[in-house]
């Protein structure tokens, strides 16, 4: 083979190895904003789930307007596993990916997640936390590195 050839299979070579190197990244990228969603979503499911069970009357199982009596063995974990605690305040995905904690105030309760994004070391684990009222359910703040 001349220069030219030996030239161009290794330029050829260079491009396909970037392409491959920058498609990579691209999608690690994706997976971090997929795995967010994911994780927000199962929240919000548990944010709407605690409102619910707020406005149910206790004759009902509800909580008839009191969320001192919140926890999860009120309202069932859709997570899978719940975690060993003596008030029921948290639970946990089986992979051990996301826990929710709870924390209770007088006019509202917080759903604190904890969350392994993009790994699962603890380079990875950042925080996100839900507020819950009787009307409406928001975020306290964005995801943030723990």
């Amino acid at each position: 083979m001349g220069q030219k050839e030996i030239f161009m299979v290794l330029l050829v070579l260079i491009i396909v190895v970037l392409s491959i190197v920058i498609a990579m990244l691209v999608l690690k990228t994706e997976n971090v904003v997929l795995s967010e969603n994911e994780l927000e979503e199962v929240m919000l499911e548990a944010g709407v789930n605690f409102r619910a069970w707020y406005s149910k009357p206790t004759g009902l199982g509800g909580g008839g307007k009191d969320w001192s009596k919140a926890d999860f063995g009120q309202v069932p974990c859709t997570l899978g596993s719940s975690v060993s605690t003596n008030a029921n305040a948290g639970c946990m995905t089986e992979d051990r990916r996301l826990m929710m904690m709870l924390a209770k105030d007088t006019d509202h309760i917080r759903i604190h997640g904890l969350a392994h994004i993009g790994g699962s070391d603890a380079a990875h684990i950042y925080s996100r936390t839900l507020r819950v009222y009787p009307d409406s359910v928001a975020w306290e703040d964005e995801w943030k590195h723990y």
